[in-house]
């Protein structure tokens, strides 16, 4: 918020650079006489002086250098993220190996994913079979046909969410994407929620094994390691 303040002293400093030498000059050629006194060939060297000057000035760029840091990331490359939580079980590649799409990466496990997998299942077959017993009661008990919706919409759901269990099974394994090289991530650290299994380093680290990975973690990326972008942090 102190760009005013800059603009004046620029104004101030323009004004006595400038201003008041063009003033002088014009009061040095406004007394009577002294027109005659000045040397034509001094003054248009002076004048070329001061345009070649002007035009160094304006148009001739000025070294400048700032500072700062720079974050060195793969260009155009694909982040493969944790998106279920797991403890990494198994890991299949190095940084530096060559992949191709649908190789997979590394394996995590979650117990509570596999835990809650299995009573889907438990429970899908139920709602099945209780489906099952109401068409067959059915034709003994028309009564019984007014149930059939609510439990045919019970195994629906069921199975909705069963298929979204299972999903998240999938996505414990972690694959490529693309073709390319196995680029690691940053060094980082990190801690479970309930703070059992912290890590540091990257999730490639023997160390690692069995660590935690919430939901979000960059594992690596996949792609070009001759091809990288600099990001500079003011």
């Amino acid at each position: 918020g102190l760009q005013v303040i800059g603009q004046f002293v620029i104004a101030i400093s323009a004004v006595g650079m400038i201003g008041v030498p063009l003033w002088q000059l014009w009061k040095f050629f406004t007394v009577p006489g002294r027109l005659h006194q000045v040397k034509l060939p001094r003054v248009i060297a002076s004048a070329v002086t001061v345009a070649l000057l002007a035009v160094g000035f304006f148009f001739i760029p000025l070294p400048r250098r700032v500072l700062t840091s720079v974050i060195v990331r793969p260009d155009q490359a694909d982040q493969i993220y944790v998106a279920v939580p797991g403890l990494i079980e198994e890991v299949f590649v190095q940084p530096g190996d060559k992949v191709t799409a649908g190789q997979p990466l590394a394996r995590l496990s979650n117990s509570d994913a596999e835990f809650r997998l299995s009573r889907a299942v438990g429970e899908q077959a139920q709602q099945r079979l209780d489906l099952q017993n109401l068409h067959r009661r059915e034709t003994n008990d028309p009564s019984v046909s007014e149930a059939i919706p609510t439990a045919r919409a019970a195994l629906d759901g069921v199975e909705r969410q069963l298929a979204e269990l299972q999903l998240d099974q999938q996505r414990l394994r972690l694959t490529a994407e693309r073709d390319g090289v196995v680029l690691p991530a940053p060094e980082a650290e990190q801690k479970d929620p309930a703070g059992l299994s912290a890590w540091s380093g990257t999730p490639f680290d023997p160390s690692n094994r069995g660590a935690h990975l919430s939901t979000g973690t960059l594992f690596c990326s996949i792609g070009d390691p001759d091809q990288m972008m600099a990001t500079l942090v003011f």
